[in-house]
């Protein structure tokens, strides 16, 4: 059970099955809670990490319109798909899995630069 026990008895005077509404509701609460957590942990520090490089590559004049840009958004995109199947799972991992978690990482990653790059301003130098 997620919520543990208290005095003895389940949390909220109910527990799974219970007919009492409130319990089953907490239960609810308390496992989306868990699950946002996780799905925190798993996808926001690569985020973080993709958003300090790319700033980093930005304020050592990297050109946000540039197809580099998208280059690089991408890749990074399918570095943190390929990290976050190496965080999810415990036991060993087949070639075909990095693929598959790399691959909706670069279609992520090169959208977001498309859309960096669609949104910059016009004018500058154009690598």
């Amino acid at each position: 059970m997620l919520g543990g026990v208290v005095a003895g008895g389940e949390l909220f005077s109910g527990g799974r099955g219970s007919k009492n509404p409130v319990a089953n509701i907490a239960d609810a609460s308390i496992m989306i809670g868990y699950v946002v957590g996780i799905a925190y942990l798993i996808a926001g520090i690569p985020s973080l990490i993709y958003t300090a490089i790319m700033e980093t590559c930005f304020a050592r004049g990297l050109f946000p319109a540039s197809w580099r840009t998208v280059w690089l958004s991408a890749a990074l995109g399918a570095i943190a798909g390929v990290s976050m199947i190496t965080v999810v799972s415990r036991e060993g991992h087949e070639p075909a899995m990095f693929v598959l978690w790399a691959v909706p990482g670069l279609l992520v990653g090169g959208s977001l630069g498309l859309i960096i790059r669609h949104l910059s301003k016009p004018g500058g130098k154009h690598p």
